[in-house]
C-alpha cells in the first residue's frame, strides 16, 4: 500500500492573498482504486442494481475500506474495515472533496462509509457535470441520481445546502416514504423555502420506496421523468398535495 506521500495533488490559488494549498482530485483514487467499469466483482455488483453501463466508468471501487484511510491525514488512524466497496467520488471544481462508499456485501451493517477531505464544502454528487439552466433532479443518494438524467444527490436529506445558483430550476427529489415523519418536515422546510418538489402520486410507484427500486421492478428512467415532472409542484399547491401524500 503506498505511502501518503506519494499522492501528487495540484496547487490551487483562490485568491492573491490566500496561500496556496494541495488539492485532491480523482487522480488520488488511482492509488487505491480502480474505475469500476474495469472490475468483474463491481460492474457485477452495478449490474444487479440495474445502474446504467455509461454510468459504471465514473465510479470506483475498492477490494478493503481500510485503503481509503490514505487518502487523506485526518483518516489515517481510522479503522475503516476490510469489507469492498463502490466508491462515489463528490468533487467540486474539479476537486475531490470527499467520497461515499457502499458496501457490495448486503450483510454489511454500515451499508455507506462518508469521507469529507474539506469540511466548509457541502458534499454534493455530480454537481460539476449539471447544466444549470435546465431542470437538474436533486435525490437523496447518489446511486439514485445515476437513473436520471442531468442529476446531482445531497448523500442524505439535507437539500438546504444546495447551491443557491440551482434554485430556480432544482427539483428536489426525496424518497418514496410517506410515513415518514422526518421526510415530511423535511418536504415542509424546503417547500417554504421555495423549492419546486416531487411528491410521489401514482400507483406505479406505490410500493417503491427510492428511484433505484423503481428501477428494478421495470421502470425506465423515462417513465420515471415523466412521474417526478407530472407530481412535481411548489408553493401552496404543494402543501396541499404533501396533505394528501401523508395520507397515502
Amino acid at each position: 500500500m503506498p505511502s501518503a506521500n506519494a499522492f501528487k495533488f495540484t496547487p490551487r490559488k483562490e485568491n492573491l492573498n490566500k496561500k496556496l494549498d494541495d488539492v485532491m482530485t480523482t487522480e488520488n483514487l488511482k492509488f487505491i482504486a480502480k474505475p469500476c467499469n474495469e472490475v468483474s466483482v463491481a460492474r457485477e455488483y452495478l449490474e444487479e442494481r440495474k445502474v446504467p453501463e455509461e454510468k459504471h466508468n465514473q465510479l470506483w471501487y475498492v477490494e478493503s475500506s481500510q485503503s481509503l484511510s490514505y487518502l487523506h491525514n485526518k483518516y489515517k488512524e481510522r479503522n475503516l474495515g476490510a469489507e469492498p466497496r463502490v466508491l462515489l467520488p463528490f468533487i467540486k471544481d474539479g476537486e475531490l472533496i470527499g467520497v461515499s462508499g457502499r458496501a457490495t456485501d448486503k450483510t454489511i451493517a454500515l451499508r455507506y462509509l462518508t469521507m469529507r477531505f474539506r469540511d466548509d464544502t457541502p458534499l454534493i454528487f455530480n454537481v460539476d457535470n449539471v447544466d444549470k439552466t435546465k431542470t437538474v433532479y436533486v435525490t437523496e443518494g447518489p446511486i439514485d441520481s445515476l437513473f436520471l438524467p442531468n442529476s446531482i444527490a445531497v448523500g442524505g436529506s439535507d437539500f438546504k445546502k444546495v447551491d443557491k445558483d440551482l434554485f430556480k430550476n432544482a427539483v428536489i427529489v426525496y424518497d418514496n416514504e410517506p410515513r415518514s415523519t422526518e421526510i415530511i418536515k423535511k418536504l415542509e422546510e424546503v417547500i417554504d423555502l421555495g423549492y419546486s418538489v416531487c411528491i410521489w402520486n401514482d400507483k406505479r410507484i406505490s410500493e417503491c420506496k427510492d428511484i433505484n427500486d423503481m428501477v428494478m421492478q421495470g421502470l425506465t428512467t423515462e417513465e420515471i421523468v415523466e412521474i417526478i415532472d407530472t407530481n412535481t409542484y411548489s408553493g401552496l399547491t404543494a402543501k396541499l398535495k404533501l396533505k394528501e401524500y401523508k395520507k397515502l
